[in-house]
């Protein structure tokens, strides 16, 4: 942030431009290539897309997995009938060629997009939609140098892969959703392996946990028989 404060107009400390007034300038630059496709170059497109996701918000409300389903099911077929995605593609390739920062801030909501995309395969419990946003996201660790992530990614990505041939047992349970943990009928709630664990260590370490009995092995083992 100070780098950026330092660059916008020679230093924005020096002529004391607000802090909100800089965030609210960078979210409009986030947001203004989505009002352009959709407001200025192709405006018949914006009152069906309005209407599918006025659609899917109204059925998340009434927290329906059925009308949920549905929703999201008629705006992937307004999305397709429309051409939206490619009409979209043919906008960024036009800006792009043309402006660093448009194309600098599409490909920065394509990433944000693909985490989103990765977590709600955790919270569904969608396996092959956990392996390809995973499969996806490979690109930005090498781009950004996270060392561990590049090189055991690829090699979990291949071993989960090999699954279904390896031990199908294993990889059908993953395809019923149980590769994440479900800790309640609630949808979308469903956590990660690793997180999951947390919660359990964190169990353990308050009062009533195993606080204060680690060396008692009958509390120990009523303890985690309760548990």
């Amino acid at each position: 942030m100070a780098a950026i404060l330092d660059f916008q107009n020679g230093g924005c400390r020096k002529s004391k431009i607000p802090l909100s007034w800089l965030l609210n300038d960078l979210e409009f630059r986030f947001w203004c290539p989505v009002v352009r496709f959709f407001g200025i170059e192709n405006p018949h497109l914006r009152g069906p897309c309005t209407q599918s996701a006025q659609q899917v918000a109204q059925s998340c409300h009434l927290h329906n997995r059925d009308e949920m389903t549905s929703a999201q099911n008629n705006m992937l077929a307004v999305l397709e009938s429309n051409e939206v995605l490619e009409a979209m593609a043919k906008f960024d390739e036009r800006k792009e060629a043309k402006s660093p920062l448009f194309k600098f801030v599409r490909r920065y909501m394509r990433m944000i997009m693909l985490i989103y995309t990765f977590i709600r395969a955790t919270r569904d419990g969608q396996f092959e939609l956990h392996l390809s946003s995973l499969d996806e996201m490979c690109i930005y660790f090498f781009a950004h140098d996270k060392q561990k992530y590049a090189r055991l990614a690829p090699r979990y990505l291949a071993e989960m892969k090999a699954l279904k041939m390896t031990d199908p047992g294993i990889y059908q349970e993953f395809m019923d959703g149980n590769f994440s943990v479900h800790k309640n009928e609630i949808p979308f709630c469903a956590v990660g392996v690793d997180h999951a664990l947390e919660h359990i260590n964190r169990i353990m370490k308050v009062t009533g946990g195993l606080v204060g009995i680690t060396q008692n092995a009958s509390a120990r083992e009523r303890f985690f028989s309760e548990k």
